[in-house]
């Protein structure tokens, strides 16, 4: 961890890593707990949920915070760019496509894997495991797309435009048509039914990741997401960013992941513990009072 491109997803990159570290060493911790080590063993236990929580809520299960009238879900007929989904969600798409009086093929469309842009074919090819896209017709490989609305175009929503990148902000104009599945509220037909498509749950533009990391951090409020423009959103995200790639931040971060894996080996060895708990409290004191500090003018900005 080091350097000026360290940044947010960087951050949850890592710390998806030291829980990693961490899951490994939990059949030892179980092992040598005991009445002993009460307070170090809970102390570990805290700072693991803690993470696990705002992991889950970032690259698991992340809930966008933002009000862009679901900006992600206008796509590019002229790219050809849409929504490829996993084979799991056919059954339960079908069956509610059929429940609402429609087709299938009005929804969604099969198309060769051969035809897909580079970017979509690399991901229906190497899926994550129990995510599978592919599947065999006439003896091709295929997969299913999300259609878009012909009658529903983007042309009412290009001013809340959230950012893909520092410095870019997402490609929307009245060329791009809106996912079948969005209504006119701006709000998605199949996650209201608990229908969620992988891709769909798991894709938050950049202004959103890096202000739902912060919010899940408890810096944010709903108030101060939702009651801001854009140009305040995304100023307020590069922001984070740049404070997540500042040498000091990432000092004091190193310092308590070192200060939590050395009280983690002295909590298995039985070595040096009550000393190895007080160093990473202090160390926890200091980093989210530093944490806090360094990220005020993210708030400061959005009035949180």
């Amino acid at each position: 961890m080091a350097g000026a491109d360290y940044n947010t997803s960087r951050w949850v990159e890592d710390k998806t890593l030291l829980l990693e570290w961490a899951d490994e060493k939990w059949p030892e911790i179980l092992n040598k707990r005991s009445v002993e080590n009460d307070r170090a063993y809970h102390l570990i236990e805290n700072t693991l949920q803690v993470l696990e929580s705002l992991l889950y809520g970032t690259a698991l299960n992340p809930k966008c915070p933002l009000n862009c009238a679901s900006a992600c879900c206008f796509f590019s007929e002229k790219e050809g760019v849409k929504i490829p989904l996993e084979l799991s969600k056919l059954k339960e798409i079908s069956e509610y496509v059929k429940n609402t009086g429609g087709k299938t093929e009005d929804y969604l469309e099969l198309k060769p894997v051969a035809e897909l842009p580079l970017i979509m074919k690399s991901q229906v090819e190497n899926p994550t495991p129990g995510y599978e896209y592919v599947t065999k017709r006439h003896g091709l490989d295929m997969v299913y797309l999300l259609k878009t609305n012909p009658d529903f175009i983007a042309a009412g929503f290009t001013e809340n435009i959230p950012l893909v990148s520092p410095g870019r902000k997402m490609r929307l104009d009245e060329t791009h048509k809106a996912c079948v599945f969005l209504t006119k509220d701006g709000l998605c037909s199949l996650h209201e039914k608990g229908i969620k498509p992988i891709v769909c749950t798991t894709y938050m533009c950049f202004t959103s990741y890096a202000l739902n990391l912060l919010y899940l951090m408890g810096y944010l409020t709903d108030e101060s997401l939702k009651g801001n423009d854009f140009e305040l959103l995304n100023k307020a995200a590069v922001k984070a960013d740049e404070i997540f790639s500042l040498k000091e931040f990432q000092e004091i971060d190193v310092k308590r992941d070192d200060a939590f894996k050395d009280l983690v080996s002295a909590f298995i060895s039985g070595a040096g513990l009550d000393e190895k708990t007080v160093t990473f409290e202090k160390a926890s004191e200091k980093y989210y009072e530093k944490r806090r500090y360094l990220l005020e003018p993210v708030m400061l900005i959005l009035g949180a």
